[in-house]
């Protein structure tokens, strides 16, 4: 491919995306048409107003396709390097289909005259639209994926900034080729400190970073800086000469709680809101629904793997089946947690309260694969049934390390706003156990001030991903 086509390859992309997607919504309109007056089902479901000419559908699958590229484009499922799951990639596409079927479906019902559709032309189509639609997207993000291992179409990025907030960035885009981003190097706080990671050389201080990235010429700046060099960031952003670099910012706790900033008004007085939740209000009581039918059909059908699980603890290690445990939950409210217990009695008995560790001495044989599977904690489900967690949520901690971390995270106890759960976006991250409170503070921030169904499910599914995989439990 040319260099032009290299430069324009995220265009190039969008633009076969928008392709597919009116190839698959002419496809699925096509093949209804013969499904309806040609095929077998014709005789099952005689056609009694006559065939509509083919010209009919053809024109107003122009308008159909018209409005679903504009509610894709509007979803933003048109990007390029748009990493997103089988699972996620189907949910979006069902998402914008059945939204643009609805807007064309009530449009129908306005023509009369000689221009007569078939609603069952117009329902086979829904569902053959979703998955064609979610086949080719695949294919093609299949093939950018490979391309851009490849190394075809890369971006080439630099890193601004220091400490873990910063090797976190560099950590992923490592974990991540298929992201496609050249790793030119780093700008830190001073030249001596150690570079981020192999093939990431410090290119010089913070303050040299715009005399010195300009002649390396990257496509993407990410800056990963704390809040106290917000002037410093702005004056660089505004002061950088070339005008094609994008800029990402890597928030820190404030940051991100600022970034959800909305602003209001009172009697012409701007407010500045900070902190709300899309859980307030409807939000909670949708929630509560889901967790109180999941939790009882989930009691019912795994009770006796429960039992089971129950009676090996009591018969391969002395001390009861149940550990209960005080945790904190929704505005500093106090439950008994339960879980199967997986360490041996009175383990903290010497030491007081600490976390759990890979290759703990204190835990039993089978607590070790239970804590690997996470099946110590379905007896969790009872407190989700009882209202004192929910299925998803920031995980609860013991109070004595919630008054700790509120002394040494100003902004910790803000994940106390929704209910803790049984998994939580910052689990499914690998950040559990005796990881970062900082950067689990972050995630669980993220997810209260991000909540959605989706993002639920999408955790769930993580959730159970991690379950099969056993990846850092412990």
């Amino acid at each position: 491919m040319t260099s032009s086509v290299r430069k324009n390859f995220p265009t190039l992309v969008s633009a076969m995306l928008v392709a597919s997607d009116l190839v698959a919504i002419f496809f699925s309109v096509l093949f209804s048409y013969w499904l309806r007056f040609f095929s077998p089902l014709a005789r099952s479901l005689p056609v009694t107003k006559g065939i509509p000419p083919l010209e009919w559908y053809l024109y107003g699958t122009i308008f159909v396709a018209l409005v679903w590229v504009i509610i894709f484009a509007r979803h933003g499922m048109y990007r390029s390097r748009r990493e997103v799951s089988a699972f996620e990639e189907l949910y979006c596409v069902f998402q914008g289909i059945t939204l643009g079927f609805i807007i064309v479906l009530a449009s129908s019902f306005f023509l009369r005259g000689e221009t007569s559709f078939s609603r069952l032309v117009l329902v086979m189509v829904w569902p053959l639209s979703v998955l064609s639609a979610t086949l080719f997207r695949r294919l093609l993000r299949f093939w950018e994926l490979k391309m851009l291992k490849s190394g075809f179409g890369t971006r080439k990025v630099i890193i601004v900034g220091q400490g873990e907030l910063a090797r976190r960035v560099y950590r992923s885009l490592q974990r991540n080729p298929q992201r496609g981003y050249e790793i030119l190097g780093s700008f830190t706080e001073d030249r001596d400190l150690p570079p981020l990671g192999p093939g990431c050389p410090q290119l010089g201080r913070i303050e040299e970073t715009g005399s010195m990235a300009a002649p390396l010429k990257p496509q993407l700046v990410m800056i990963a800086l704390p809040s106290e060099y917000n002037p410093w960031i702005l004056k660089f952003v505004l002061a950088y000469p070339d005008i094609n670099v994008e800029f990402q910012l890597v928030p820190d706790l404030l940051g991100m709680i600022a970034s959800r900033a909305e602003i209001t008004q009172l009697e012409g007085l701007p407010l500045i809101s900070v902190g709300k939740t899309p859980l307030d209000g409807w939000g909670r009581v949708l929630k509560r629904s889901i967790d109180i039918a999941v939790s009882g059909v989930g009691l019912a059908l795994l009770s006796p793997i429960m039992l089971i699980l129950a009676i090996l603890v009591k018969t391969t290690s002395r001390g009861p089946m149940i550990f209960s445990q005080e945790r904190t939950s929704v505005n500093g409210k106090r439950f008994r947690l339960h879980k199967f217990r997986s360490m041996r009695q009175n383990a903290e008995a010497e030491t007081g309260p600490v976390f759990a560790a890979e290759n703990d001495s204190r835990t039993t044989k089978l607590g070790a694969l239970l804590r690997r599977k996470h099946l110590d904690e379905l007896p969790q489900l009872v407190n989700v049934l009882k209202g004192d967690m929910s299925l998803v949520g920031p995980r609860p901690e013991r109070p004595h390390f919630v008054e700790k971390f509120k002394k040494e995270f100003p902004l910790y106890f803000s994940r106390h706003k929704v209910k803790t759960g049984i998994t939580g976006w910052a689990q499914v991250n690998q950040l559990h156990g005796d990881t970062s409170i900082a950067e689990r503070t972050k995630y669980d921030l993220y997810y209260i001030e991000n909540w959605s169904l989706f993002l639920d499910l999408r955790i769930i599914l993580l959730t159970l991903k991690d379950f099969l995989s056993s990846r850092n439990a412990y």
